[in-house]
């Protein structure tokens, strides 16, 4: 099913796409309920979102109301603009503001200026710092997310995790 497709089912109130919704958001309930600490829980109910702008609009809201309002949903568009009333996820390496959250996903963390990065986004809610491995590939031909299969090892998260000590050393000074 492409966009085009999934957008027409959800905005038909498709059975059969309501119910993958409804099982999917079961399952997320069912997770979040064995948590053993207090816990803020955002759901972003469409991945690099390229629905149409009322169907996006549409899925935010019926998955926003299957949680209720301790959970807060995320508007991830791949080419539109995020829902005001949302919290905004942006790709690249972008200024945020409060009700963002910055994700470097396609960009190759090695290679970006982290101090710029870390600066620019002081004030996101979130900023999410990827390598190429964290989505199972390495830069080089595109592969299908089910098809990946070079994850990060335990030795490439040595490096981000000292630039977020350094980063949280610096602020708290």
């Amino acid at each position: 099913m492409n966009a085009r497709q999934a957008s027409k089912a959800v905005l038909r109130l498709d059975p059969a796409t309501f119910r993958r919704i409804d099982n999917a958001v079961a399952l997320a309930k069912a997770d979040i309920a064995k948590a053993v600490a207090p816990l803020e829980v955002f759901v972003k109910p469409c991945l690099e979102c390229t629905l149409s702008h009322d169907a996006r609009a549409l899925l935010n809201a019926y998955v926003a109301a299957q949680f209720g309002p301790e959970v807060r949903i995320v508007d991830n568009p791949l080419n539109d603009r995020c829902s005001a009333d949302l919290v905004c996820e942006k790709h690249g390496a972008k200024a945020g503001d409060k009700n963002t959250i910055i994700d470097t996903d396609g960009l190759d963390y090695a290679r970006i200026d982290k101090a710029r990065f870390w600066v620019n986004n002081e004030k996101s809610l979130m900023a999410l710092a990827w390598k190429p491995c964290a989505n199972g590939y390495l830069p080089g031909r595109f592969v299908p997310p089910l098809f990946r299969s070079r994850f990060c090892t335990l030795s490439d998260a040595v490096n981000f995790n000292r630039d977020l000590r350094r980063k949280y050393a610096e602020r708290n000074r």
